[in-house]
């Protein structure tokens, strides 16, 4: 069993919180719905803060903005405290220096602010002056019932309410249900920067950094009960209590899926990320133990995090590990079948009547079986539809490797998707996933316009592609286990 004592208050920082309180879950919708922002180090030079002073005030937010030594930034009047500003604010935004964020804590707490997103680096990352410091915030936080993000973050996006504190425009982002939550500040905004490419719908991406006050578990609980996210990602160097999260994660795993990127594995993992967030990382055995029994899904990098995440937004949860791969390339399904063996998924004989079925679609060269290896017959429509009927597949793996030359050039390949996008439309409630490689400016970004926008999922690898489904499959056993136990309890 999980021993939570293992993960309690490493940096002491993190204070215990219960229903007398009344404080765990004090309006985080200010962090991403407020109707005033107080940016207190707003610049006009090119130094930290610029990108964020210019991003908000492009934003359809009421922005003031604060700097003791400047009249006017951009065109906008600016205020020397929070203090002078005579109307209500929701949520401050601190980019200053680390030595004066304690003052502009204080006068945040006497102007009645109540959510702070503190960007600024120097507390307990680099050693006990900063840790000190960052104490002071929290208690001053914890008397005046405010709630901080940060230090050391980059703060949050949102494309749902067009809200970014972290310096990118929600403008070129393709707004969707996957949420990020992330302890490395620079992370989240490479991620979101590459997120485009690869085509992910974002609903909202946190950077928590030190975490002194909001941490994953806030984020988790408020994640698990927003309508606009139906996936939660996250990535995890350490956390300060391991039971509260356990128990949150076990809470939330019943309504949506969590995957999770965990740094820190190795001795020396563990050693740079005190150095990085302030966390200390725990032994990787004890979070692999407490991923399990959370129904967390557990991945090693970020291509498949969001990979994985696609497919739990797209695609429904397979009835069973029965899976069928269709292929024009032997090779990659080979490497399939040898993951669908490491994942513990079936590759079933079809029934009697698919096979007859494909006998009369496919040429008399064609093995029918399963794989099903169609090579360059360039007929894959009828036998998808097959495959797709039949009553002894509940997943299906589509692989298509399209050389543009070989294939008859780009109109070509783009004609081949759109007929594919057309009979993968009606999966007769099965999961469907899309494997291809290839240019990732025309085939593989052709294969996500032509099939993502229709909820199926393209991978670059056909061993990822059955780890995806592996995922979903592991999760519905996961749901099923949730129900048998809430029975049982309700029963007693």
């Amino acid at each position: 069993m999980f021993k939570a004592p293992l993960l309690y208050g490493m940096y002491g920082i993190h204070l215990a919180r219960n229903d007398k309180e009344n404080f765990a879950m004090n309006n985080l919708n200010l962090f991403f719905e407020p109707d005033s922002i107080a940016l207190i180090g707003a610049t006009e030079g090119m130094k930290f803060g610029y990108v964020a002073t210019k991003c908000l005030l492009d934003s359809k937010f009421k922005i003031y903005l604060v700097n003791p030594n400047e009249k006017e930034i951009m065109g906008v009047e600016t205020y020397k405290s929070v203090l002078d500003i005579q109307d209500d604010i929701d949520l401050a935004v601190i980019m200053i220096p680390a030595r004066f964020v304690l003052t502009a804590v204080k006068e945040c707490a006497e102007k009645g602010i109540k959510a702070i997103i503190i960007e600024s680096a120097g507390f307990s990352e680099i050693g006990e002056d900063g840790r000190r410091l960052e104490e002071e915030i929290v208690e001053i936080s914890r008397k005046n019932g405010m709630r901080i993000i940060g230090p050391n973050c980059l703060g949050v996006l949102d494309t749902h309410s067009s809200l970014s504190t972290t310096g990118m425009s929600t403008n070129s982002l393709k707004r969707g249900q996957i949420s990020v939550i992330t302890q490395s500040g620079m992370l989240g905004n490479i991620l979101t920067e590459w997120m485009p490419s690869q085509n992910v719908g974002l609903s909202k991406v946190i950077s928590i950094g030190n975490k002194c006050d909001v941490d994953e578990v806030d984020l988790l609980e408020y994640l698990g009960n927003d309508d606009r996210t139906k996936v939660i990602t996250m990535y995890l160097e350490g956390t300060k209590d391991g039971r509260r999260f356990l128990d949150a994660a076990k809470k939330v795993t019943k309504r949506k899926p969590v995957l999770i990127v965990k740094g820190g594995r190795s001795v020396e993992g563990a050693q740079t990320t005190a150095s990085h967030t302030g966390s200390m990382a725990g032994e990787d055995r004890v979070y692999e133990s407490m991923f399990k029994q959370a129904g967390i899904i557990r991945v090693d990098d970020f291509e498949e995090l969001f990979s994985f995440a696609k497919t739990f937004e797209y695609q429904p949860l397979p009835k069973s590990n029965r899976i069928a791969i269709i292929t024009t390339s032997g090779s990659l399904a080979v490497l399939a079948c040898d993951e669908c063996a490491v994942q513990g998924l079936k590759l079933p004989k079809l029934s009697e009547e698919g096979i007859n079925d494909l006998k009369m679609e496919v040429p008399d060269w064609v093995s029918v079986k399963n794989p099903l290896d169609l090579g360059p017959s360039m007929n894959y429509w009828s036998p998808i539809e097959t495959i797709l009927k039949d009553e002894n597949v509940d997943s299906l793996l589509v692989i298509m490797v399209a050389p543009l030359e070989s294939f008859g050039g780009k109109d070509v390949i783009d004609a081949m998707f759109l007929s594919l996008r057309e009979v993968l439309s009606d999966q007769g409630g099965k999961t469907v996933l899309f494997c291809t490689i290839g240019d990732p400016n025309l085939t593989i970004k052709n294969a996500r316009e032509n099939l993502e926008r229709y909820n199926i999922p393209v991978f670059t690898s056909s061993p990822s592609a059955v780890r995806g489904i592996a995922a979903l499959y592991r999760y519905k056993r996961y749901l099923e286990r949730c129900k048998v136990v809430d029975s049982q309890e309700s029963n007693h």
